[in-house]
């Protein structure tokens, strides 16, 4: 508040809620003395709201960027699409409406913003710290089932489902994916992306479910030695008689790598099946 404000009389609220001048209360959130009645004031006016907030939201005064997100978050529904794009739009311009517009999203909790989210994972600057709350706000919105993550890994752009299988793995480190994980992380090995298809062979071995032994095995086939090298070492989390002779067979692949995992994934299984 400068000098001059503080002898100046406070905004009527109530008269620029009248108006619709968003413009007006949401220069009123900064006055000290009426700055939560004009919060309550646009929350009570809702997606009329949104675009206005938005556009205060991405012109960016860090002091008032938590506030803005804050009324957002109230408002809800509305404001999701709106915060989805000033994520995206703003990539690589200003991190601090990233990192807000990520958050309040988190809170609001809509599964639509997964696969934007998983997008934005992978195309954001590593420099970024984009982990410091895209993956945060990723989890948080995905979570009990992890479900729109999964839905994530048929989506059509590259960079959306490699944001997911990635966050899934990070999931799966944790034992926090179930057997409902299994069938579309097993689709994933098929991908024409091989690092999704390494990704997923990794997380059906942390999962370490049965039905995961049969396409685990397929994939001991596939034309990359990554790939395969992972599905080896899958089928070593997979505490089964049937996983032995596949790993046998991958003691003969063409690459060392692969040979090497299979070899220690066949002691594991046969140490733990001694047992």
């Amino acid at each position: 508040m400068g000098i001059l404000d503080r002898f100046s009389k406070p905004p009527n609220v109530e008269k620029l809620k009248e108006k619709k001048d968003f413009k007006g209360l949401i220069k009123a959130l900064r006055n000290k003395s009426v700055g939560d009645r004009a919060a309550e004031a646009l929350v009570e006016m809702g997606a009329e709201a949104v675009e206005p907030l938005i556009n205060a939201f991405r012109g960016y005064s860090a002091k008032n960027l938590s506030g803005y997100a804050s009324i957002l978050i109230r408002i809800g529904e509305p404001a999701v699409q709106p915060l989805i794009e000033a994520l995206l739009r703003d990539r690589g311009r200003i991190r601090d409406v990233r990192r807000q517009a990520a958050m309040a999203l988190a809170e609001i909790g809509d599964e639509r913003a997964v696969k934007s989210l998983c997008w934005a994972r992978q195309k954001e600057p590593t420099m970024t710290g984009a982990r410091e709350f895209l993956i945060p706000a990723l989890l948080k919105i995905a979570k009990p089932s992890y479900q729109a993550l999964l839905e994530a890994l048929k989506d059509g752009d590259k960079d959306t489902r490699s944001g997911a299988i990635d966050t899934l793995n990070e999931v799966a480190a944790e034992n926090k994916l179930n057997a409902n994980a299994v069938e579309p992380l097993s689709q994933a090995l098929k991908d024409k992306d091989r690092l999704i298809r390494m990704g997923a062979a990794k997380a059906l071995g942390a999962i370490g479910d049965t039905r995961a032994i049969e396409p685990l095995i397929q994939t001991l086939k596939d034309e990359d030695v990554t790939v395969r090298q992972n599905a080896a070492y899958a089928l070593g989390y997979i505490y089964d008689e049937h996983v032995i002779d596949p790993l046998k067979m991958a003691l003969k692949d063409s690459s060392w790598f692969v040979r090497d995992a299979a070899k220690a994934s066949l002691k594991q299984v046969q140490d733990k099946l001694s047992k």
